[in-house]
């Protein structure tokens, strides 16, 4: 984009088959140029988001989506990296999810760099449905 005249000098779509996607996070800690961002998207014609991906920004590959079930809506994702971590997708993804039939709240934790389940933790009350959050190592 030219600043100036706010035209467009060029684009081009880095991830074509991503998912409608918003709130991308991505490892902070891994220098200037990022590899990897994590999305909350959506299934085709679902209308919130139900589901987190992994996009890959240098090749434009995407992971498939992962989705948690039916009336169930993936909050924006959190990328927290391995205190080892070698490489830029050496961590996990965590999501708040919003169980809307049962008025509840989990938090799902994903390894980074495969996109499986490592674990879904029940939590004790609901939390607001796209409640926003972010990792700060040695917080608490």
């Amino acid at each position: 984009m030219d600043v100036e005249s706010g035209k467009m000098i060029s684009s081009r779509r880095i991830a074509p088959d991503a998912a409608p996607c918003e709130l991308p996070d991505m490892n902070m800690a891994w220098g200037y140029r990022k590899r990897y961002i994590y999305t909350n998207t959506r299934e085709e014609g679902v209308d919130f988001t139900n589901s987190l991906q992994k996009v890959d920004l240098d090749t434009g590959k995407c992971s498939n989506l992962i989705s948690f079930g039916d009336d169930v809506y993936a909050g924006s994702p959190i990328f927290v990296p391995k205190e080892d971590a070698k490489k830029e997708d050496d961590g996990y993804v965590l999501a708040q999810l919003y169980r809307a039939k049962e008025h509840g709240s989990d938090i799902c934790i994903l390894d980074a760099r495969s996109m499986k389940k490592v674990t879904q933790l029940r939590l004790a009350r609901p939390v607001p449905y796209q409640f926003h959050g972010a990792w700060f190592p040695g917080l608490f």
